[in-house]
This record gives C-alpha cells, sequence and structure tokens, in this order.
C-alpha cells in the first residue's frame, strides 16, 4: 500500500511536471498570448468571483427574510379566507428563507420570469412586491454592472504585459529593425 501510494506521488508530480512544462512553453511562444490573457483572466478573477458571490448570497439572504417574515405575516393575518391555490403558491415559492432564496435566484437570473414572482406578491403584500421589484432592479443594474467592471478591471490590468514580454518584444522589434537595416546596406 505504502508503495502504492508513493508510486501514485510520483506520478501526480510527474502530471504537474508536464503542466508546467506546457506553461513555461506557452509563455515563449508569441500566438499564445490571446490563451495566456485568458488564462489569467480566469484564474485571476477566482477571488472576485467567489467575493461576488459571497456578497450575493448574502443580499439574496436578507431579503429572502423579509419576504419569508412579510408573507408569514400575511398568512397568519389571512387564515381561513385564504384561498388555497394562493396559499400554495406562496409556500412553494417563499414558504422557506432557502426556497425564497431560489426564488429570488430565479427571478434575478433568469431561471423563471420575475414577473411569475411578483403576482404572487402583489396579490399578497403591495410593500413586499414594490420591494421585490426594487430588488430586482437593484440586482439587474447596479451589482450586475458593479461586477461586470469589477471582472473587466481586473483583466485590463491583468492584460498588461509584464517585463518579460516587454523585453521579448522589445527584442523582436530589434531583429525586425535590423533585419530592415541590413537589407537596406545590402542594396546599397
Amino acid at each position: 500500500s505504502s508503495g502504492g501510494t508513493s508510486a501514485l506521488r510520483a506520478l501526480r508530480l510527474l502530471k504537474l511536471a508536464k503542466v508546467l512544462r506546457a506553461f513555461r512553453i506557452m509563455r515563449y511562444l508569441s500566438f499564445f498570448n490571446t490563451v495566456k490573457l485568458i488564462v489569467n483572466a480566469v484564474v485571476g478573477s477566482w477571488i472576485s468571483f467567489f467575493w461576488s458571490l459571497v456578497m450575493i448570497a448574502f443580499l439574496f439572504y436578507l431579503v429572502a427574510i423579509l419576504f419569508v417574515q412579510s408573507l408569514a405575516d400575511f398568512l397568519l393575518r389571512e387564515g381561513e379566507t385564504l384561498d388555497s391555490e394562493m396559499r400554495d403558491q406562496i409556500l412553494l415559492l417563499f414558504g422557506s428563507v432557502s426556497t425564497s432564496m431560489v426564488t429570488l435566484f430565479k427571478g434575478t437570473f433568469g431561471g423563471r420570469g420575475w414577473d411569475d414572482y411578483y403576482v404572487v406578491l402583489d396579490n399578497t403584500d403591495k410593500v413586499a412586491s414594490f420591494g421585490f421589484l426594487i430588488f430586482v432592479v437593484f440586482m439587474k443594474i447596479s451589482v450586475f454592472n458593479i461586477m461586470t467592471s469589477l471582472f473587466i478591471e481586473m483583466t485590463m490590468r491583468l492584460a498588461t504585459p509584464d517585463t518579460q514580454t516587454l523585453a521579448r518584444q522589445k527584442r523582436h522589434k530589434e531583429r525586425e529593425q535590423a533585419s530592415e537595416l541590413w537589407n537596406l546596406v545590402k542594396k546599397l
């Protein structure tokens, strides 16, 4: 078992060495600059992506608590006079904080049209339905634009060439100029 484990580790190290060698080769090939930029942008954006997800989940959680509380008050207030189909719809979409978060996620990210959820809220609580509209508009305009600009800024920062790339570009330009100069001298 110990021999098998060490052989497995050796294979993993060998695979890692191959991957690192491939990245080293890519660094020297100029036509891989676009691929390198994309890989750097994806890898460099993980931290921003993670914190964006945390922030969105926190917003969904807070708003879901408000909706669950508001609709629970509505259900208690209406009691037996409420239509059973409406009660089932409320419980299906906003019956708990987690289902309410999923409903908000679907309404914001296009899993289902936000107007389907709005109709349920509008039939129960006008303040909740207005709050839902404000939330959807806030998420779609503010939060998504902020996240998009954050990722674009991160990509632009990562797109600036490093010192090795600048040096390689300068050497390439100097070689081209030397070749042009040599061709001019040969013509004379």
